[in-house]
């Protein structure tokens, strides 16, 4: 309180009162030569300060926003990437999972019956619809072929849920056969005919078809016009074999124009655009017409026609890095900043003028530059007639001048001071700071008030915003950990009498990727005498996977029971359920196994999913081969077959979903069944649960840190006899 007094005593009044006695002073002894000097000097900074202002405006402002430039297109190129990366990954997953399915249907033409395929019809055009396409001289009355094409056609429902859930990235699925013949699903039946005639189609020429098969894994073609349609496209093949020997090819096609529209949606400026770059630097993508980066008929590794700048960035981008560099292409600067699509080794490139980004920046110098000779010439004119000004009326000012200084500053530094303490008298959070007559002062003063003013209205509303925020993010949050809590509930306990029996011992496990995941596992009784176990894996994730997952395990067990005598009757009823009850397309693979502890003989049916590893007494675990049938929730009649195998004295069983297998390090590198071994036979001997952690202790230590992309589900058993 003494030194606010003190202040007030001594403070800006007294301060401002003797500079202008002392500033009047040395006028009056001066005289006229110190006031031409003065404007001489001050003619010659305002022309000295104005270069230099110009100058300090044009390098800052350039380095701004350059730096501001290569933060926001090294931000926005990797999260493109990464979204493009994880479409596509799950569209190859999607077609993975397909390629399974159609093995699994030549392997046991017996489990599938014998549909209806129709070759393209014109009223089909904008309906999905299964189509027959054969090579020119083929025999289409083949009985033989059209047996095996009517079984694949079992997995319609499966291919039409592909190019649905995969929109924009993929419009048409094929399964075409090593003699020409191809099962398509599309909604574009009628582009299939010219002259009222079904056109002849031989996949085996297509270039798709040639790389996969001389790749031996999947493979993505550059840009090439459809066969059947007026438009360019992307098109990709997934080789399928059986003992080494070529069965099937699946194809997927990515319209030009689709992945252009994504990619623009993503770039920045008028200038901006993207390319698509794959493993061996050619074009996948380019929206350029001609130069450097256009697309050509035949592919070509683009660093060969391009500046040493762009080479190297592109090399960078191939070798999995993320970075950003000015480089010059077909004569012109650009900014370039790249990222890789670490899951298939493709690169992503992004690009905007450089001209573009230094405009604005040298608007802002011509205006300040404008700004400043209209600033200059106002000086000028004020110190010349200052100068006339001061010469008529200085003996007066020096008369009245203490009186009229010291009258003016107290009126002015009076809403001054009212301000201060108001501001002063701010205590709480709700307080706000009132703007009063008094501060309307019409000049700066009134403008710090209502500067004042709103800021402290602004911060009161964002401060009611930041607890509404909070409250919010906390609801949810809570949420999202009770729904985990529930789903981790309806899991096995790890306690209870099923502990207790001295026939077995039993251990599983469950991380989500997300808070809640769509893997499942369970094990219960089903009498004295038989064991059921189940694990699962549900397609796609979060809470819609969660609830899928909720539904499945309450069908396994209200149904399992009753119909134990005969599994397989019991899997088609679980599964006739599901496709009843599935209202979002959703599916699941299982394997539902029952263990009569008195003989130890487990009779199983996989639908779908991972091969189990197995261990003979205590001995090292090795993959077991078994008859697989349809994924549940996906076709109504399908057949499960039931396998059966003798469990003896000390045989262990390891069951787990493919986020085991899939989890990949930072360079995407899968674990994969043969490291899953490896951890399975470090100690195969110990118990289930131990087996359990060596094995996800593997795991960790394989992804390093890398986040989890799919849940992480195991289950381990071994039999005491």
């Amino acid at each position: 309180m003494k030194q606010t007094e003190q202040i007030k005593k001594g403070g800006l009044e007294k301060k401002v009162l003797q500079a202008v006695l002392i500033t009047m002073a040395v006028i009056v002894i001066l005289g006229a030569a110190v006031i031409s000097l003065f404007f001489h000097r001050m003619k010659l900074l305002l022309e000295d300060s104005e270069i230099k202002e110009g100058d300090l405006v044009s390098g800052l402002s350039e380095e701004a926003i350059l730096k501001l430039t290569e933060d926001s297109l090294v931000k926005t190129v990797t999260w493109a990437s990464d979204k493009a990366d994880d479409e596509f990954w799950i569209l190859k997953h999607d077609f993975l999972v397909l390629g399974e399915q159609v093995k699994d249907v030549l392997r046991n033409p017996g489990h599938y019956s014998v549909l209806p395929v129709e070759e393209p019809r014109p009223e089909n055009q904008g309906k999905y619809a299964l189509q027959l396409l054969m090579p020119e001289g083929f025999d289409r009355n083949d009985e033989n072929m059209r047996k095996i094409m009517g079984r694949l056609a079992n997995l319609g429902p499966m291919m039409e849920e592909i190019v649905r859930g995969n929109d924009g990235y993929t419009f048409d699925c094929y399964i075409s056969m090593p003699n020409g013949v191809t099962l398509a699903m599309d909604d574009l039946s009628g582009r299939k005919f010219e002259n009222g005639k079904i056109r002849a189609y031989d996949p085996r020429v297509r270039p798709w078809y040639k790389g996969a098969v001389e790749k031996g894994e999947i493979y993505f073609s550059v840009p090439v016009m459809g066969y059947f349609y007026d438009h360019e496209e992307i098109v990709f093949g997934v080789p399928l074999y059986e003992n080494g020997e070529l069965i099937a090819v699946l194809e997927g096609a990515t319209r030009i124009e689709a992945l252009q529209k994504k990619l623009s949606e993503r770039n920045i400026g008028e200038s901006g655009f993207s390319v698509l770059i794959n493993e061996k630097g050619q074009l996948i993508y380019s929206p350029r017409k001609k130069g450097e980066l256009a697309i050509k008929e035949e592919p070509y590794d683009v660093r060969t026609g391009t500046g040493p700048d762009l080479s190297e960035a592109i090399d960078s981008a191939l070798a999995g890095n993320t970075g950003f560099s000015e480089i010059t292409l077909d004569g012109e600067k650009y900014y370039a900043a790249y990222s890789p699509f670490p899951s298939f080794g493709w690169a992503q490139v992004m690009f905007i003028s450089t001209e573009e980004l230094k405009t604005p920046s040298r608007k802002l110098v011509a205006d300040m530059n404008r700004i400043s000779d209209e600033l200059t010439a106002s000086y000028k004119r004020l110190i010349r007639y200052t100068v006339v000004i001061l010469l008529i009326v200085l003996a007066v000012i020096m008369l009245i001048a203490q009186f009229f200084i010291v009258f003016s500053l107290r009126k002015a530094l009076h809403p001054l001071n009212l301000v201060t303490e108001k501001i002063g008298n701010i205590t709480g959070p709700d307080s706000l700071l009132e703007m009063d007559d008094a501060f309307r002062t019409g000049d700066e003063i009134q403008l710090l008030a209502e500067t004042i003013t709103g800021y402290s209205e602004r911060s009161e509303a964002y401060l009611k915003k930041i607890v509404q925020i909070t409250s919010e993010k906390e609801r949810a949050e809570a949420e999202m950990e009770a729904a985990a809590k529930i789903q981790n509930a309806m899991l096995p306990k790890v306690t209870g009498p099923l502990y207790d029996m001295k026939e077995f011992e039993i251990y599983g496990k469950m991380i989500p990727a997300k808070n809640v995941g769509g893997d499942l596992y369970d094990y219960f009784m089903i009498d004295d005498d038989h064991l059921a176990i189940v694990i699962g894996d549900v397609s796609g994730k979060g809470i819609p996977a969660a609830l899928f997952m909720v539904l499945v395990m309450n069908t396994i067990r209200s149904y399992l029971p009753g119909d134990s005598a005969d599994l397989g009757r019991a899997v088609s009823r679980i599964n006739s359920f599901l496709i009843d009850e599935n209202v979002g397309s959703m599916f699941v693979t299982l394997w539902i196994g029952i263990l009569c502890l008195s003989d130890g003989v487990l009779k199983f049916v996989n639908a779908g999913h991972c091969l189990a590893a197995m261990s003979k007494d205590g001995g090292p675990f090795s993959i077991n081969k078994d008859a697989h049938s349809m994924i549940a929730g996906v076709m109504d009649k399908a057949v499960y077959k039931v396998n059966e195998i003798k469990l003896e004295a000390g045989d262990a069983i390891y069951l787990y979903t493919d986020g085991v297998t899939e989890a990949h390090d930072e360079a995407g590198k899968l674990f994969g069944e043969e490291r899953l071994l490896q951890a399975l036979n470090e100690e195969p001997s110990l118990s289930p649960a131990q087996i359990d952690e060596g094995v996800r202790s593997r795991i960790r230590e394989f992804m390093k840190d890398t986040d989890l992309f799919d849940d992480l589900t195991t289950l381990c058993l071994r039999f005491n006899g």
